[in-house]
Parts: structure tokens; C-alpha cells; sequence
């Protein structure tokens, strides 16, 4: 059988947790002896994981002929408000979250 062996020291970004496929040699109660790169390696049991390595079944699918006409998409624009409603809001009106809940900030950052 065939394991992966997971790197235990640091690791660069985008680099992978474990090195291999190696090939096991005799299986300890604590360690495995494994294969790696020519040399006769001690593994601690908490360190490999079962590497499958069968062969990769390969389905072709038939090819679909598409139209060269790709639809475009409709994005809505947004209304505008037509009521003059907007400009007669008080400045005072009270925040309120997503919850509902009522803010009210300190007077000397009304400016911001």
C-alpha cells in the first residue's frame, strides 16, 4: 500500500500538507516504514494517510454546439424618487438598525 505523509514543519502559502505517494514497507504498532526516495524511513502512525492511487476513470461527454448569440443580461435601473418629500426630512431623525434598534450618536459628531 501507498500513504501520504504530512509535513509537520511550516509551510509556505499554496504549498501542500502532506509529501508523496511512499510506499510501506512493514507496519509497526507505533511507526510504519515507508519508502521515501530510495531511503528507509520511520514514520510515527499519526503522521500518514491512506493514499489511494487507482486508476482515474476518464468520461468523455459529448460536445454540445452552442449558438453564438449569447443572451445578454437585463439589469434593472433603479427609480428615481420623485417625491419632494426627501428634502423635508429632519435632520434629527433617529438611526435605526437591522434589528430595529434606535441610535443616537453624540452631539459633537452630528457634523460628520
Amino acid at each position: 500500500t501507498h500513504v501520504f505523509v504530512r509535513r509537520d514543519s511550516h509551510r509556505r502559502p499554496f504549498e501542500s500538507a502532506f509529501e508523496g505517494p511512499f510506499k510501506v514497507l512493514r507496519q509497526e504498532p507505533k511507526y510504519n516504514i515507508v519508502d521515501k526516495n530510495g531511503t528507509n524511513d520511520s514514520i510515527s502512525i499519526d503522521r500518514p494517510k491512506a493514499a489511494y492511487l487507482g486508476n482515474p476513470i476518464y468520461v468523455d461527454f459529448p460536445t454540445v454546439q452552442s449558438n453564438d448569440t449569447t443572451p445578454t443580461p437585463i439589469i434593472p435601473h433603479p427609480t428615481s424618487n420623485t417625491h419632494d418629500d426627501t428634502s423635508t426630512v429632519s435632520e434629527k431623525k433617529l438611526k435605526t438598525t437591522r434589528s430595529e434598534r434606535r441610535v443616537r450618536f453624540p452631539e459633537h459628531l452630528n457634523d460628520y
